[in-house]
């Protein structure tokens, strides 16, 4: 026969350990639905964030396409008025001098100067700067 043991009396040396009686309802099938629940839960609250980050990146791209529209729009038209302008102003410099191509070649210099120089800042700015991005000491 195995031989059965009492418990011993609590001593002063260990504190009593405090039981807890199990809740009436905490049976382990409710405990996994409850778990289930809160999993369930947190997947939608995940997913309404997902789908709200989406709408807000559709209307920041909708936003972008429209303001690069209105940009590629307007530099169109300032090319095209660029254009007018310059074919006017060759006309007017043509009749002033009295030779109908000196003001287009006066014009058409005017632009090849300007973008000469734009040229020119751009590789002195570059050849400046290092490999790196950063100015040279």
């Amino acid at each position: 026969m195995p031989e059965t043991t009492r418990p011993s009396e609590p001593s002063g040396d260990s504190p009593p350990q405090a039981t807890v009686p199990p809740s009436p309802g905490a049976t382990p099938y409710r405990l996994i639905e409850e778990a289930a629940s809160l999993l369930e839960a947190a997947f939608d609250s995940l997913a309404d964030k997902a789908r709200l980050e989406a709408f807000r990146l559709g209307q920041d791209l909708r936003r972008a396409v429209r303001r690069t529209v209105v940009a590629a729009l307007s530099a169109v038209v300032g090319l095209v008025g660029l254009a007018f302008f310059s074919v006017g102003a060759a006309l007017a410099l043509s009749a002033s001098i009295g030779s109908p191509g000196t003001g287009f070649l006066l014009v058409g210099g005017f632009y090849l100067a300007i973008g000469g120089l734009t040229i020119l800042i751009l590789w002195w700015s570059r050849r400046r700067q290092g490999d790196d991005g950063q100015p040279r000491s």
